[in-house]
């Protein structure tokens, strides 16, 4: 696999081609964004990847609309993703070897906390605070 350069990401806009990979399993479904404009730094495409990986499970594990949450938590990004309705557990583990590189990659964390999904991923020096 290879993985190209570090760079200043725009959060929503990965989001959002992560959103346009998953649209065939979406059907019916209504995502929505909450996020204030973040800007982070890392691989784009191992960003993207991980961003697709982290929706994806939500998709299996709710029933109904989707809400990706992202807040900005000191140097970091954090990306959340919740559901209407619970149909899995939530597990720490399972997550590809694949995702896991990814999320390496970008210097990221990747995991769960109770019924949220989450990603986290180093913010770029231009953000401004709230």
């Amino acid at each position: 696999m290879t993985y190209g350069e570090t760079r200043m990401v725009n959060l929503l806009e990965q989001i959002r081609a992560a959103l346009d990979v998953l649209e065939p399993r979406l059907t019916d479904r209504v995502v929505d964004i909450e996020m204030a404009r973040l800007f982070v730094v890392g691989d784009e495409a191992a960003l993207r990847r991980a961003l697709i990986a982290l929706i994806d499970r939500g998709v299996d594990q709710y029933e109904g609309h989707l809400t990706v949450r992202t807040t900005k938590q000191r140097t970091a990004a954090r990306v959340e993703v919740t559901g209407e309705q619970r149909r899995l557990a939530p597990t720490v583990a399972d997550w590809p070897d694949v995702v896991l590189r990814d999320v390496e990659t970008i210097d990221g964390t990747l995991g769960t906390e109770g019924p949220v999904g989450y990603l986290t991923v180093p913010l770029s020096g231009t953000n401004t605070p709230e």
